[in-house]
């Protein structure tokens, strides 16, 4: 069973800057879709969530772009969960271009909130069986371990330190 999920889009013309690349508001947005509907693969549609006012919030991330797409160029983003505990989960990102070579890499700690209480919530039990059946961390071998140095780096380091799971898969 594969352990991610992935979906593929093609660059339009506004989300693009005056040199024909993808904005980095951009690839936030893809990568926010993706985990949108990967939740939604998994019956933990964000609706649904958000009728029982709950939610995921993104605390802290990091991005890391070998190269940034350009206009009509598809491009698939991977993202799966490689760590999670009661309150809040790591997601991963790999972004491929459509020859399959990796164009970055990004990690978010979400929180799960409760949006009336305004504080973490505990992810149901649920919730995390169904993640645990499905998801874990993709061996370094399946291409996590960064090659170079990427020119653009948003990273708060503490938290790419302090991750097991970043740390096995050399995402610095």
């Amino acid at each position: 069973m594969k352990n991610y999920f992935e979906k593929q889009f093609e660059l339009r013309y506004f989300e693009l800057n005056k040199f024909g690349e993808a904005q980095a508001t951009t690839i936030l947005t893809l990568l926010e879709e993706t985990a949108a509907d990967h939740c939604w693969s998994i019956d933990h549609s964000l609706y649904d969530l958000k009728y029982q006012n709950i939610g995921w919030v993104l605390l802290s991330g990091a991005i890391v772009m070998e190269r940034y797409p350009l206009y009509k160029e598809k491009i698939i983003i991977r993202t799966w969960l490689s760590h999670y505990t009661p309150i809040r989960g790591l997601r991963e990102n790999i972004i491929f271009d459509s020859r399959r070579n990796i164009i970055g890499r990004s990690t978010g700690l979400w929180v799960f909130f409760d949006l009336n209480r305004r504080r973490p919530a505990r992810i149901s039990s649920n919730m995390r069986s169904g993640r645990r059946r499905a998801y874990s961390t993709i061996s370094a071998k399946n291409g996590l371990v960064m090659k170079k140095k990427a020119p653009v780096s948003i990273s708060p380091k503490p938290l790419i330190r302090s991750c097991p799971a970043c740390i096995r898969s050399n995402f610095m």
